[in-house]
């Protein structure tokens, strides 16, 4: 189970989805903290960025590559690296709600 909040932009020139992810997950005991930088474009996008782990045997840090598709209800497939001998998979879907706000411009992106 988990939350996920991300600030995306959209950019005209690209077509293209961008911007910063934040999540946290919690199974069996076992922590995960993801910060990332997201892209997506036609309905499939790709997440990558640093991961911080706890349970009650450790911390761990390592990096995670999330693919993701869909509308609205977004199927992923998370990949994470979890220092040098453990590797953490987990397939599941998201629910993503935009809030519209059509006058920010986030980021600095001269986009739509």
């Amino acid at each position: 189970m988990g939350i996920e909040l991300s600030v995306t932009n959209y950019d005209s020139h690209s077509d293209m989805i961008w911007g910063v992810v934040f999540d946290y997950d919690v199974v069996n005991k076992f922590n995960k903290i993801h910060l990332g930088i997201e892209a997506s474009r036609a309905f499939a996008g790709i997440d990558l960025g640093p991961t911080f782990a706890w349970d009650d045997e450790g911390k761990y840090t390592g990096f995670s590559v999330i693919p993701f598709g869909g509308a609205f209800i977004y199927p992923y497939y998370n990949f994470t690296f979890l220092n040098k001998d453990m590797i953490y998979s987990e397939i599941g879907s998201y629910i993503k709600l935009t809030i519209p706000n059509k006058k920010a411009n986030f980021f600095g992106s001269p986009g739509g």
